[in-house]
């Protein structure tokens, strides 16, 4: 299990080779983002606009603004920080495509078998609307452009950020309650915190960067969250979607309308992600779950 120990034993890791790689990082954020700025403007499209889905080509750019992210932080860890980009992603000695596969494909077995027991209580809920050409534009994107949005949000905060905060902390829960807080921080500006309730949409977003975070840890890698969270936002954008998402008018193959979020759904969510959790345990030999309480190796140093 090498994952914090390959922050910690290879390359340099003061506190200015991560300021050096913030700026990086926003540096390569912002010419990525020129496209989808220049796009918008040609186009004339307002900021209410580009809160809803403006067809292929404009979500395309949208999602390519993250490759700046992905890209800097492995740009950096690989100039700045002097260690491989692959230590960043993972404590193995290659990255495990196995992991990720797999992972993904349980995790679409959950969100499958959840949308086919909601479509048995409520059939009323589910349109199927296929307009056959803007799918397959939309899926087109959804293979190709996609994973640079789901891929620098592992990168950034299971990825670089815990590998950090595993630098000054004690105990492996540690990076991994911060990190969650900041993941549920990041969608904070997302529709549906206004809709369903700060509460309750908090408890959702930081109950996936626990996921993903313990995850990350067990696994001793980025393979199993990088692929549960493309499958996730896959089957969201392209599969089954629902009014009032974080991009209304995406020309998904079934359209499910918005209902209200009980804290029994919050609940029922958590539960899932908690079995999950114990299949994958099971199923790829992870340790007891008492390591998460363990001590970082090291965890003396002060060094950032």
């Amino acid at each position: 299990m090498r994952f914090f120990q390959n922050a910690r034993v290879k390359g340099k890791n003061s506190f200015l080779d991560f300021i050096f790689t913030v700026v990086v990082t926003i540096g390569f954020y912002f010419i990525t983002s020129l496209p989808f700025l220049i796009y918008s403007m040609v186009g004339g499209a307002s900021g209410t606009e580009l809160q809803s889905y403006q067809g292929p080509v404009a979500f395309a750019l949208m999602l390519f603004i993250f490759s700046g992210i992905l890209f800097g932080l492995l740009v950096a860890t690989r100039r700045i920080h002097r260690r491989s980009a692959l230590s960043v992603l993972t404590g193995a000695k290659t990255f495990r495509w196995h992991h990720l596969v797999k992972a993904g494909g349980m995790w679409l077995v959950v969100l499958t078998a959840m949308e086919l027991v909601g479509y048995a209580v409520a059939p009323d809920m589910y349109t199927f609307q296929l307009d056959l050409w803007p799918f397959l534009a939309l899926l087109c994107v959804a293979i190709l452009v996609l994973p640079f949005q789901t891929s620098a949000e592992e990168v950034m905060m299971r990825g670089y950020l815990m590998q950090q905060i595993g630098l000054v902390s004690r105990y492996r829960w540690m990076p991994i309650l911060i990190t969650s807080i900041l993941f549920g921080m990041l969608h904070g500006g997302n529709p549906e915190v206004v809709q369903f309730g700060m509460a309750k949409s908090m408890t959702l977003y930081i109950g996936m960067g626990l996921f993903f975070g313990i995850a990350t840890i067990m696994d001793d890698g980025l393979e199993t969250p990088l692929g549960i969270h493309y499958v996730n936002n896959f089957f969201a954008f392209v599969l089954v979607g629902y009014k009032g998402s974080v991009f209304s008018g995406v020309p998904t193959l079934i359209l499910k309308e918005s209902e209200d979020l009980t804290w029994g759904a919050v609940i029922l969510n958590v539960a899932v992600m908690v079995i999950v959790l114990l299949v994958f345990k099971r199923y790829f030999n992870w340790p007891t779950f008492n390591y998460l309480l363990g001590r970082i190796r090291g965890s003396h140093s002060s060094e950032l």
